[in-house]
């Protein structure tokens, strides 16, 4: 990082306006999960806690338990592997949210395989990486399906397959916005070095 300093090739303005394709960056914020990625995992969540705590059916209850749980069982593997069809390209996003805009960090997989990443979610952190693709006022959006096969679909048909997750079933449990595009200012980063 010195040597990028000493050759002037490190931005550190945090300016997504002024930020080039190609630059070197040093970026402060708070760094979440992907919001989609999150939303999945949280249904996930919410399932398991239910089973935990869901009362033994009386005696003439028992087939439609079955039946129940049985479906609750599929549903819950839909969307775990709805989930890792996010992250089968072996990249997986995170979000920095700083007072400038958001950068979507693009991470490879295999750098996270020691399952250190929960604890840094919700942190503040630099991160040092390089910029791939910018957006730089509200017109222009990231999209966090751009790496599956989700991205051939309209904005319409997306609506309609997320629309079961926001029923009002779902509104009384405290789960995070469903997001499927970051807004600008935005930019893509691919992370070289995170750290406090």
């Amino acid at each position: 990082m010195t040597t990028l300093d000493e050759e002037k090739l490190l931005d550190t303005s945090s300016d997504i306006s002024n930020m080039k394709i190609g630059s070197f960056i040093e970026l402060e914020g708070e760094l979440q999960k992907n919001p989609l990625i999150d939303y999945m995992d949280k249904i996930v969540d919410i399932f398991r806690m239910i089973n935990i705590f869901s009362d033994e059916p009386a005696l003439g209850n028992k087939k439609n338990t079955s039946i129940q749980k049985k479906k609750e069982s599929q549903m819950i593997k839909q969307i775990k592997e709805f989930s890792d069809e996010l992250k089968h390209s072996g990249t997986v996003d995170f979000i920095l949210s700083g007072s400038t805009g958001t950068i979507v960090l693009s991470a490879q997989e295999q750098y996270l395989a020691n399952d250190n990443i929960s604890e840094i979610l919700g942190g503040k952190f630099k991160v040092l990486g390089k910029v791939i693709a910018i957006c730089k006022d509200d017109s222009e959006s990231i999209d966090l399906l751009r790496k599956t096969t989700l991205s051939i679909l309209t904005d319409e048909m997306l609506a309609d397959i997320f629309a079961g997750f926001e029923n009002e079933d779902m509104k009384q449990f405290n789960l995070p916005k469903l997001v499927t595009k970051i807004k600008g200012p935005a930019m893509i980063v691919i992370p070289i070095a995170i750290y406090a």
